[in-house]
């Protein structure tokens, strides 16, 4: 009974929340002001979940430059842990299905967040347009190269989309590695479990100069090699 009462005062405290900044999301002036209620607004989450997060790399991620954000995908938890640790003002890519969320698809509209068709052509090329005016507001983006979230921990492929995004518009990838969001969020559950410790690796930048979409593949590569061995690192020091 008590646990059950307790589960629904943090549903109903996260909805409350969500409801207060979402408002203050819309009458949001400027991108810059946005970034701050998005960032205050899982900032509020994460300590109100109790969890224990920590990060490393800090000094790889400069707030001036703007990047393509890639992270491994591993719970619905990633994308507070990221907006929480990372501090480096982005958007992010997301698949088109929640934009059709009541609400909550005007809000990522409204956001500038971009939405993913998967195998549309002329959708991509509207993403790689809608990339280069965050670029130009001094916003990163951000996209999960797996496209789905991984069942064991392992890294699943990565798909081109960032890689292709990165190159056409010259901005280099800031490999995200993240350990522990998949125990503390079940894959296909909601429940918060804080007792599993989250630790988030910012890797150096893979600068793109001079690349071309011929380029893309071994720049897939090097990233995944990259993360993947970082991951496993982690992983052992847990």
């Amino acid at each position: 009974m008590l646990r059950s009462l307790k589960q629904h005062w943090i549903t109903g405290a996260g909805i409350c929340l969500l409801m207060m900044y979402g408002i203050r999301f819309l009458f949001a002036r400027n991108p810059a002001e946005q970034e701050e209620t998005i960032r205050t607004f899982f900032n509020r989450m994460v300590q109100f979940w109790k969890l224990k997060v920590t990060i490393e790399g800090t000094e790889n991620a400069d707030p001036t430059q703007q990047y393509v954000i890639i992270a491994n995908h591993q719970s619905q938890m990633d994308i507070p842990v990221l907006y929480h640790t990372i501090p480096v003002p982005m958007r992010m890519a997301a698949k088109h299905q929640l934009f059709r969320i009541p609400f909550f698809g005007y809000f990522l509209r409204h956001g500038g967040f971009i939405p993913v068709y998967r195998g549309d052509k002329n959708a991509a090329i509207k993403s790689l347009a809608q990339a280069k005016a965050l670029f130009g507001k001094g916003l990163s983006v951000f996209i999960a190269p797996e496209g789905t979230r991984s069942k064991t921990g392992e890294f699943l492929p990565f798909k081109k989309g960032a890689f292709v995004m990165a190159i056409e518009h010259q901005k280099p990838i800031l490999p995200i590695v993240l350990i522990g969001t998949r125990d503390v969020v079940k894959r296909g559950g909601l429940k918060v479990y804080p007792e599993f410790p989250v630790r988030v690796k910012i890797l150096p930048p893979i600068p793109v100069e001079g690349l071309t979409y011929s380029d893309r593949d071994q720049l897939i590569s090097t990233a995944w090699q990259t993360m993947s061995e970082a991951y496993k690192e982690g992983v052992k020091n847990v």
